[in-house]
């Protein structure tokens, strides 16, 4: 397989995995969508010229709404959004200096999960807490862990260090 055939299986199993597409169709739409885009040693470039891409992709649903929004700087994905049809939010990635921020939303705009570095939050759709973890450098648990039930009530809470169980509270 020659390298340029490479690069662009590379470049579209990059797409599938950051926006979860899982049929042919959709894999078509993405290729049209970001063609004159591809992959090279982790940074998106224009195919013309080679010049690092600056500046906002934007996708649609048929009704004009945002689908999908992608963000690059100095060729870097910073941020993707993803939303539902309506127009609310479904999810979104953003990059900082720390790592990278995950956000979803259920339909109803109530958030039902939150990575950050060093914590893991899930929600109920009612928008109670459900969960909330605490992690170390390395994604080991290391720190409290606490479970709720969908009324509020605590459920279990336990405290890690670098991943083993040091102590269940509750």
């Amino acid at each position: 397989m020659n390298r340029r055939v490479m690069k662009n299986l590379i470049c579209k199993s990059v797409i599938l995995l950051l926006f979860g597409f899982s049929s042919c169709h959709i894999m078509e739409e993405a290729e049209k969508t970001f063609s004159g885009l591809t992959l090279e040693e982790g940074k998106v470039y224009q195919v013309k010229g080679k010049t690092p891409d600056n500046g906002e992709l934007t996708r649609y649903y048929e009704n004009g709404n945002i689908r999908m929004l992608l963000r690059f700087e100095n060729g870097e994905q910073i941020l993707t959004i993803n939303y539902y049809e309506t127009g609310q939010k479904k999810s979104k990635v953003e990059k900082t200096d720390q790592g990278h921020n995950m956000t979803s939303w259920y339909k109803n705009g109530q958030k039902e999960e939150e990575i950050l570095p060093g914590v893991v939050r899930k929600w109920y759709p009612n928008g109670q807490l459900k969960a909330e973890v605490r992690m170390n450098e390395t994604k080991d648990y290391h720190g409290d862990m606490r479970k709720w039930c969908e009324k509020g009530t605590l459920l279990a809470h336990e405290v890690y260090e670098n991943g083993n169980l040091a102590e269940k509270i509750k």
